[in-house]
């Protein structure tokens, strides 16, 4: 194996170093990660908690949500695993550690980096790109400007950002965008988002309802790219309880409802056709009819009889309505 996959880089190492006079000073430390725990997220607590035994310091896990059944055997005999305690598993605890293992994006982003001048070189001289950053919270990296090229060179710059916390907070960076949308000049023509993302995490007091208000407001499309394998998140069985405070993204709904699509793909290969479906949408326009000021109004779009036996396997994108003004 070639020496420098096993190099740490750089600002991990810096990390590494800031960490360690504090797990060496603890007697009994907490290892925990992100609710539903996949396998990444398994096998480090696992790893961690033995290296830290191995240094003399008593661990076990305590996750948000109980270890899956289908990752147990990473416990085996050794892993203590006190979930099922809740905040009794962290008395007498003298450090929490926390593993985000998040960064499922990156290796796509580093290839869509490469690609991005090409592929934002469909786009018209007139069409305008902004870059915005998220992960915890966002930040804009470049207003909406025409120079597709200053925009391209950003997304290599992603993947060296680390000031926006651990975690992704997709409707968060929505609202963002949204409020980017609102700022800018007013546009004659579509207005869309296309948002790289995990879809992980949960929204805390912030339903998708109220996302969908604010990008309907800006006429916003919203499109995204997820890995190959992301799944929609499963609607409650009847009768089961979820904590109102607490949604599971899905970008999959905000996509559909504002007339987007969402691209499954786990490389860059996809990227310029997003972004040719952007360029080659078009919209309708027509009068509405009386309605009370900020109600709902839905929309449904299809296509005439004629036209679907001719492409009977056609899918009409379309948002689901607007608020009367």
């Amino acid at each position: 194996m070639p020496s420098d996959l096993l190099q740490i880089p750089e600002g991990r190492q810096r990390a590494i170093e800031r960490i360690t006079p504090v797990l060496r000073d603890a007697r009994t430390v907490a290892i925990t990660t992100h609710v539903n725990a996949d396998g990444d997220a398994c096998g480090s607590a696992a790893a961690m908690t033995r290296l830290l035994k191995q240094l003399g310091i008593r661990a076990h896990v305590v996750n948000p949500t109980p270890w899956p059944a289908l990752f147990a055997f990473l416990l085996g005999n050794d892993v203590e695993d006190r979930t099922a305690l809740g905040a009794a598993a962290l008395r007498n605890v003298d450090a929490l550690l926390v593993l985000d293992v998040s960064g499922s994006m990156h290796r796509i982003l580093s290839e869509m980096a490469q690609v991005g001048q090409r592929s934002l070189g469909v786009l018209q001289e007139q069409d305008q790109v902004g870059v915005q950053f998220f992960a915890r919270s966002s930040r804009l990296a470049i207003e909406l400007t025409d120079d597709k090229l200053a925009a391209a060179r950003l997304l290599k710059d992603a993947l060296l950002e680390d000031s926006l916390g651990a975690g992704s907070s997709v409707y968060e960076a929505l609202l963002a965008a949204a409020d980017v949308l609102s700022e800018a000049p007013e546009a004659r023509g579509r207005r869309a988002v296309l948002m790289l993302t995990d879809n992980g995490g949960l929204s805390y007091q912030l339903p998708a309802t109220d996302v969908l208000k604010e990008l309907y407001q800006v006429n916003a499309v919203v499109n995204a790219i997820v890995p190959e394998k992301t799944k929609e998140p499963a609607a409650p069985k009847p009768g089961e309880y979820r904590n109102p405070d607490f949604e599971p993204h899905n970008i999959f709904q905000i996509a559909a409802q504002t007339g987007g699509e969402v691209v499954r793909a786990d490389n860059s290969g996809r990227f310029r056709e997003i972004i040719e479906h952007i360029r080659m949408r078009y919209s309708l326009h027509y009068r509405p009819l009386p309605a009370p000021p900020g109600s709902f109004r839905r929309v449904q779009v299809e296509l005439a009889s004629e036209t679907r036996r001719k492409y009977p396997k056609a899918e009409v994108l379309a948002r689901a309505g607007y608020f009367a003004p």
